[in-house]
């Protein structure tokens, strides 16, 4: 698949799997998706697995984009969620931040543990 074939998946709002190479046009497909977000006006989040990763996108860790910390990885539950959303320090930039987003993008999800990608499913869909 050509980087204009999957760039124009994203476009039609299909998921797509970006897989390759060191130096095969990733990232580039990356941003230029998220030009053409920003053009159209779509709520997306950049996120990544690791810090050093979600800094190359300028983007932020998927655990800190939906409110987590690495410490609260595991023990997501409704219960959780709730004194969350409750919080004055996080509940209104955490719903206002998953609301907002109508796009995730996660760049090296292989190195996202399953446990974070499923707590991080579960917040989104309590929220």
């Amino acid at each position: 698949m050509t980087q204009n074939e999957a760039l124009d998946m994203l476009k039609s709002g299909r998921n797509v799997f970006l897989t390759g190479e060191a130096g095969t046009g990733k990232t580039h497909v990356v941003r230029e998706y998220m030009a053409w977000l920003l053009e159209h006006g779509r709520g997306f989040a950049v996120t990544a697995s690791t810090g050093i990763a979600a800094s190359h996108l300028m983007g932020s860790t998927l655990h800190s984009w939906c409110g987590l910390s690495p410490d609260d990885i595991g023990r997501v539950n409704s219960k959780w969620v709730k004194w969350k959303l409750e919080n004055p320090k996080t509940g209104e930039w955490m719903a206002k931040r998953i609301n907002g987003t109508t796009v995730l993008i996660i760049d090296e999800i292989s190195m996202a543990s399953s446990q974070l990608i499923t707590d991080a499913e579960f917040i989104c869909s309590e929220v």
